[in-house]
């Protein structure tokens, strides 16, 4: 890396994608000298040591990508108060470990932050940084998947008006679903799964809930019924409650998700017999509902799902029958 920056005419370099590459070592200053420098990614290599605390001096630099490397130590304290210009940050899937500096809120052009898969930890209140200032709102992609976050799920998230992807997965997140997520107007994919979230899903949750994709909540310790506001979500790609204590019957309008693609409610306490209507979800591909308390038989309907491609009913409780469609 030192070769860049040496005559001015690399100094006119302005974007350096070497992802893959298999480069070693630690991170040179001599990329210091790229002072044009708007992207920077050296994803997928085997950079080892810290993270450089001058990387942001870059006025220019827009996308910062240092995933997939074995970078360590804690992420600099004043490593964010010079990112004015960045949009894009991934660190994903190194070593990093401490907390997350307060000092992020001064990227006020950040859209995307991904940190998932290190050993950075906390409490949710270092997630009020955002959305304290307009130019903040501008974030659309949070990931922070293993940080070992800890304490309830804070309201700061709610002023992320322009939040798109919210995946806060593989933490130690407490308390109860915040009933208000779904009103983020522009949420697409809201995942926390495998937390320690715990009581009934809330009533009104799904009812704000048009532009959402993909919603995950398994690997929690979730209780009472699945709220019939479900059927709201006309939108739902994937929905995942796997591993939790629900109970009570799935609500008929479940069956009415037409763009429904993937369907898990396993290792739970449902119950009940699987109504008819299930022949609607025109696009389903997965159904696992095993390990739950169903009866009876699956319908005879469940042949008009053409694209089907896996169904786990294993453990259920009673004489649960698959031979009505199977002939």
């Amino acid at each position: 890396m030192a070769v860049f920056g040496k005559t001015p005419s690399t100094n006119r370099v302005n974007a350096l994608v070497l992802d893959g590459f298999s480069l070693s070592g630690n991170l040179d200053r001599g990329l210091l000298r790229l002072q044009n420098l708007q992207i920077l990614s050296l994803a997928r290599n085997n950079f080892t040591g810290s993270i450089n605390p001058d990387l942001t001096s870059l006025g220019n630099l827009q996308v910062l990508d240092f995933s997939d490397n074995n970078l360590c130590g804690p992420i600099p304290n004043g490593f964010f108060q010079q990112c004015w210009s960045l949009r894009a940050v991934s660190f994903a899937n190194n070593n990093l470990s401490g907390k997350v500096p307060e000092s992020l809120s001064s990227c006020t052009s950040l859209e995307t932050l991904n940190f998932s898969s290190n050993q950075l930890h906390g409490i949710i209140g270092n997630m009020a940084v955002f959305g304290k200032t307009p130019s903040t709102n501008r974030v659309n992609v949070l990931v922070l998947d293993g940080f070992s976050l800890s304490g309830n799920i804070d309201r700061g998230l709610l002023r992320l008006q322009n939040l798109q992807i919210l995946s806060l997965a593989r933490n130690n997140f407490t308390g109860s679903i915040n009933p208000d997520l779904t009103s983020l107007g522009n949420l697409q994919v809201l995942d926390f799964s495998d937390n320690n979230l715990c009581g009934p899903i809330p009533n009104g949750f799904f009812q704000q809930c048009w532009s959402l994709r993909a919603v995950s909540f398994a690997n929690n310790n979730l209780s009472g019924k699945v709220p019939e506001s479900l059927s709201s979500c006309t939108s739902l790609e994937t929905l995942n409650f796997s591993s939790n204590q629900l109970h009570g019957e799935l609500p008929s309008g479940i069956w009415y998700l037409k763009g429904l693609q993937s369907l898990d409610f396993s290792s739970n306490l449902l119950e009940g017999e699987i109504r008819e209507g299930i022949q609607n979800l025109y696009d389903l591909k997965e159904l696992r509902l095993g390990k739950n308390r169903f009866s009876g038989r699956l319908p005879a309907d469940i042949g008009g799902c053409l694209l089907l491609k896996l169904i786990d009913f294993s453990d259920n409780f009673q004489n649960f029958s698959l031979m009505m469609w199977i002939d």
